[in-house]
C-alpha cells in the first residue's frame, strides 16, 4: 500500500487496487492537502478541493476516467459506508465538479508534481469550485459547532435518512 499519493500515482496498480485505492485515497489526500496548505479536513475549503481534484486524478490515471467517475460520484452519493450522508448542496456540488476537473488534470499532468502545480493553479484561478475561501473543520469540537450552526439543515437530513433507511 502506498504511503502518499505520489507514490501511488506512481506505482502500477496491483491486483485488488480497484478496491483498496478509493479506501486510501481519504487518507493520503488529507496528507497531500495538509503538505500544500497546511490543513487537510476542511469541508468547502482550498485543502477540500486538492484533495477531490488530486484524488480523483490519481483514480483516472491509475485505472480510468470512467472508473475514477464512477467512485467519485458514488463517495458523493448518500450510501451508507462509502458515501456522503449529510453533505451540504453546495458542498457536493463542489465535489462532484473538483472530481470532474481532477480527472481531466490526469490527462494533462506530466508526472505527479505537475498534476500538484495544475491542480492549485486551478484552485487559485477559482477553475476549482470552492464554497468558502476559509478553512471549516470537519473534527472536533468546532467541528460540532460548524455542523450546528451552518443554516443547512445536515443533522435534520442525517435524522431523516437514517428513519427512511432504519424503518425498511
Amino acid at each position: 500500500m502506498a504511503d502518499s499519493l505520489e507514490q501511488m500515482y506512481n506505482e502500477r496498480p496491483g491486483f485488488f487496487s480497484k478496491v483498496t485505492d478509493p479506501f486510501s485515497l481519504e487518507k493520503l489526500g488529507a496528507q497531500a492537502a495538509i503538505k500544500e496548505y497546511g490543513i487537510g479536513e476542511d469541508v468547502g475549503g482550498k485543502g477540500d478541493a486538492l484533495r477531490h481534484l488530486l484524488a480523483s486524478a490519481v483514480l483516472a490515471k491509475r485505472h480510468s476516467p470512467w472508473y475514477s467517475n464512477l467512485i467519485t460520484n458514488l463517495h458523493e452519493a448518500p450510501i451508507p459506508v462509502i458515501g456522503s450522508l449529510a453533505q451540504a448542496p453546495e458542498d457536493k456540488a463542489m465535489d462532484l465538479h473538483n472530481n470532474a476537473l481532477g480527472i481531466q488534470l490526469a490527462k494533462e499532468a506530466k508526472d505527479y508534481p505537475d498534476l500538484v502545480r495544475k491542480a492549485k493553479a486551478n484552485i487559485d484561478s477559482g477553475t476549482a469550485k470552492l464554497v468558502y475561501e476559509r478553512a471549516t473543520p470537519t473534527r472536533g469540537p468546532d467541528a460540532i459547532d460548524n455542523i450546528i450552526n451552518s443554516g443547512s439543515d445536515k443533522l435534520v437530513q442525517l435524522k431523516d435518512w437514517a428513519t427512511k433507511y432504519f424503518q425498511k
